[in-house]
């Protein structure tokens, strides 16, 4: 099997091989060959930091058991043959190999070796918070393209400083120099005005959303005349008038205003989206049509589970704002809700 590591400089791409499959597979007594710089002593390991083809091509002739490969910057090493790189992922599973292969960007790999990709793992910063502590890694059915994109899962990793010991990267020496993660931007501010937005939003949300139930005996008693005023003028019965809308004690009810009057018929359209806003729902995946993303939204309810599509005409209502492939938010009518992949 061949799997793609990819992100950004310094979002824990070589910590993610090296804890979650690196370590897992020498535990199991697999066989290893990487160019990452592993201080760790155990035969069934073999370090390269400079491997040639060749070298590859040597360790799976000789080896008579399967062995995994996990090559970081993997674009360098493609630059001495990419036809030959190619021909080996082609035929990889007939030498018994799996192989992983590190680098900052799909985009540096030819498009006919990213097709022979079975699962792409991204990692990237933490948006929210804990950003010098964690990161988030997310696992997609092949190479994601602006036509195709498949979120299998999504997890929020946190950092083991044991780990950082085990090999040798520029993080790893300046958390042991400085205790951080991140030394070049740790001082910055700049990540706390998400901490602050969520907390707006989740009082918003507490705000606006939660239903009240109108009671008009009880707006009638805080409107009731002051204690000064005559018994008689208290008791004095306001008069219920009947106009083209409902008046009760000078209260205007609207009969479109469905926010106000509970117990006024919903159409079906509504009744769709009350669901939708009371129940579990996440995001199963996406396409592209018309360059504008349909989404796929798993409602689950008690006993069964739907699915509906984002271009349904009963979200030209609701306001969709994106903010990562695996998060987004509805708004309508002053309720929000938050949308994400599902746990795995």
């Amino acid at each position: 099997m061949l799997s793609l590591i990819y992100g950004r400089p310094g979002t824990g791409k070589t910590y993610e091989a090296v804890k979650f499959h690196i370590l897992p597979n020498l535990k199991l007594g697999n066989k290893i060959f990487t160019n990452i710089p592993v201080s760790i002593t155990d035969p069934n390991l073999e370090v390269n930091e400079s491997p040639q083809l060749t070298d590859i091509v040597k360790v799976i002739d000789d080896s008579e058991y399967e062995i995994t490969f996990i090559l970081d910057e993997f674009q360098f090493l493609l630059q001495e043959d990419e036809e030959a790189w190619f021909q080996l992922f082609a035929q990889h599973r007939k030498f018994r190999t799996d192989f992983f292969i590190i680098t900052q960007s799909p985009l540096s790999l030819p498009e006919k070796i990213q097709d022979l990709i079975s699962f792409a793992h991204k990692t990237t910063h933490n948006p929210f918070f804990l950003k010098k502590l964690s990161y988030i890694k997310k696992v997609y059915d092949g190479v994601p393209t602006e036509e195709r994109v498949v979120v299998l899962n999504s997890k929020l990793r946190f950092y083991n400083k044991k780990v950082f010991g085990l090999y040798d990267s520029y993080y790893q020496r300046n958390y042991v120099k400085t205790g951080n993660l991140l030394h070049f931007d740790n001082k910055s501010n700049i990540m706390i005005w998400p901490i602050i937005a969520v907390c707006v939003i989740v009082f918003l949300i507490y705000k606006f959303s939660v239903e009240r139930e109108f009671s008009l005996k009880s707006y009638l008693d805080h409107s009731s005349p002051s204690i000064s005023a005559n018994k008689e003028e208290k008791e004095k019965i306001v008069p219920v008038k009947e106009t083209k809308n409902k008046i009760y004690n000078e209260v205007m009810v609207d009969d479109n205003n469905v926010g106000v009057d509970q117990g006024s018929l919903k159409n079906s359209d509504d009744e769709l989206v009350d669901i939708i806003f009371k129940s579990r729902v996440f995001i199963n995946g996406w396409h592209l049509k018309n360059k504008i993303k349909v989404y796929y939204y798993d409602v689950w309810q008690e006993k069964f589970m739907f699915r509906i599509k984002s271009d349904n005409h009963i979200f030209d209502k609701i306001e969709i704002k994106e903010y990562e492939d695996c998060l987004i938010s509805i708004n309508y009518k002053n309720n929000i809700k938050f949308i994400a992949c599902p746990p795995e």
